[in-house]
């Protein structure tokens, strides 16, 4: 197993392990994707989790994610409901998925 595929491993179990309350859950319109960066640009309203962890005003933000896989299929100017926790430091999109409002 390489330190990545160990450090992803790693991720999948705290993800597994974690407490809802430090995640949020929000809805947002999707301004750009990077698969190369691995990162998202969500146009969001105010997000805060149950523990009050994370809280951001309404934005347009850059988020990482957690896998790759997060981003597949989505795409600039898609409606999106999606769920963001903190890890390495960061908060981190940890799954995405379309809506249509």
């Amino acid at each position: 197993m390489t330190s990545i595929e160990w450090l992803s491993r790693m991720e999948q179990i705290e993800l597994s392990r974690g407490s809802m309350a430090d995640h949020v859950h929000a809805e947002g319109t999707v301004r750009a994707v990077d698969p190369g960066s691995g990162t998202v640009t969500i146009l969001h309203p105010e997000i805060g989790s149950a523990d009050k962890s994370i809280w951001m005003p309404s934005m347009t933000m850059v988020f990482h994610v957690s896998r790759s896989e997060v981003l597949r299929g989505v795409k600039a100017g898609d409606n999106v409901r999606f769920e963001a926790t903190r890890r390495r430091g960061a908060v981190m999109v940890t799954h995405i998925t379309k809506i249509d409002r």
